[in-house]
């Protein structure tokens, strides 16, 4: 639905701009690429919520960035809850993130 995407890709520019200004230590201008990659994934994952994909986008940069197993971390937190917002503030919980 053409309505359906560019709505997302206004978003994704919103939460790229504020990803980029508010986590710098694990955004730039030089892995951008790989924020888009997050947030669509994010999105394509069904965090619906603009805050949850956010967080989802951080906590996946955060794990890569301390090595440690994001998708097992994700399968881990799914097991207790399946709400977006509960499973990203988890995300959060884990990782030492504000």
């Amino acid at each position: 639905d053409g309505f359906k995407t560019q709505e997302w890709l206004e978003t994704r520019e919103y939460l790229m701009e504020y990803a980029l200004q508010e986590y710098p230590q694990f955004y730039s201008e030089e892995n951008r690429h790989v924020l888009i990659k997050n947030l669509d994934e994010g999105f394509d994952k069904g965090y619906t919520y603009k805050l949850a994909i956010l967080q989802y986008a951080v906590a996946k940069q955060s794990a890569v960035k301390n090595s440690i197993d994001f998708t097992a971390l994700e399968e881990q937190v799914k097991k207790e809850t399946s709400a977006p917002l509960e499973i990203t503030a988890k995300f959060f919980s884990l990782l030492n993130l504000e």
